[in-house]
């Protein structure tokens, strides 16, 4: 990355961790409509504790810190903040008209919740772990130490406090502001993601991996336990912590391993370098699918798994008809291009 390259297998990466969240949204507008039943929420289990970790270690790997302060504030502001508080309005603005609930007075009350809470989740939060991440790095003492050959163990450490802080104040539910909590709780994901410049991603690392997700994953079921997770949903108790991370970290190593053997894909190359569009767009398309279906078919009966597969192929073929609309001038500043 630092020569410029592209490299195929991180847009691959992107690919299918989108791919992954539209299945998770479709999977919940589903149960929320009553077209899947509640139970298999525990499909969830399989991707939740990995999918928005691993856009935090992408993120990472790919961001460079290694500009001055303005021009590094002045871009995230333009790529992140600005679609997050412009889609934010959008999509709650057209789910409440598609409900025939929207009226000015919750309109002016949307905009008040941006003031206090801020936009789209993942993008606000993304923002405040860059800044983060970037006063880390630029202090002298920790950038000394980040570019010699160890780690730094105490940052790894006030990382790890960080998510600690981010558990306990999300835990006794005191009030966050634009979703700093999240970016508290993900920050230590963009350093892992750094880290892994150094890394060499083997056989033996996904084998590894692969079975430690798996005991992972049978230990969530088996004991019935919590799901930790830091998605739009923060929910991290304290104690949960060393098993959140064993969890995120094993489940993305495994999905880069598989991104780095695929290596070159058309189709997952394109959703991962529009994977933006796609995150920002994908949820109210859904929505609005599943709205039409009960309004044009309400005694058509569906088929849980046609109408899945329905719905996440169509969205992400609208989504990527947008990608073209927004390539637009007019509307391209909507996505921080400008």
């Amino acid at each position: 990355m630092r020569n410029s390259t592209r490299l195929h297998y991180i847009d691959v990466c992107k690919g299918i961790l989108i791919i992954i969240v539209v299945l998770h949204h479709v999977f919940g507008l589903m149960r929320k409509y009553e077209y899947l039943p509640e139970q298999t929420d525990y499909i969830e289990k399989l991707y939740v504790p990995f999918f928005m970790a691993a856009f935090f270690v992408v993120t990472g790997f790919c961001s460079n810190y290694n500009k001055d302060f303005k021009s590094f504030l002045r871009q995230n502001i333009k790529t992140l903040l600005v679609p997050a508080v412009i889609f934010y309005l959008l999509i709650h603005s057209i789910d409440l008209m598609l409900t025939h609930q929207f009226t000015l007075l919750k309109l002016v009350k949307m905009l008040g919740r941006i003031l206090i809470f801020g936009g789209v989740w993942f993008l606000t939060s993304l923002f405040f772990a860059k800044l983060i991440a970037y006063s880390l790095i630029n202090n002298q003492k920790i950038k000394k130490i980040y570019h010699s050959d160890s780690w730094g163990w105490h940052v790894f450490v006030f990382l790890l406090f960080l998510m600690l802080l981010s558990s306990v104040l999300s835990t006794y539910k005191i009030i966050e502001p634009w979703c700093m909590y999240h970016s508290l709780g993900l920050v230590i994901f963009m350093f892992i993601g750094m880290y892994m410049k150094k890394l060499s991603i083997g056989l033996w690392t996904f084998i590894s991996s692969l079975i430690v997700y798996a005991m992972y994953m049978c230990i969530l079921v088996h004991y019935d336990m919590h799901l930790p997770r830091i998605t739009s949903k923060l929910s991290l108790y304290p104690y949960e912590i060393p098993l959140f991370l064993i969890g995120a970290i094993s489940g993305t190593l495994i999905v880069w391993y598989i991104s780095k053997m695929i290596d070159r894909n058309d189709i997952l190359e394109y959703l991962g370098r529009n994977s933006l569009v796609i995150y920002l767009t994908h949820w109210i398309i859904i929505k609005t699918l599943i709205v039409l279906w009960q309004v044009l078919c309400p005694n058509l009966e569906a088929v849980p798994s046609i109408m899945f597969v329905s719905l996440v192929v169509i969205a992400l073929l609208i989504s990527l008809g947008l990608v073209r609309v927004f390539q637009y001038r007019k509307f391209s500043w909507m996505i921080g291009r400008f």
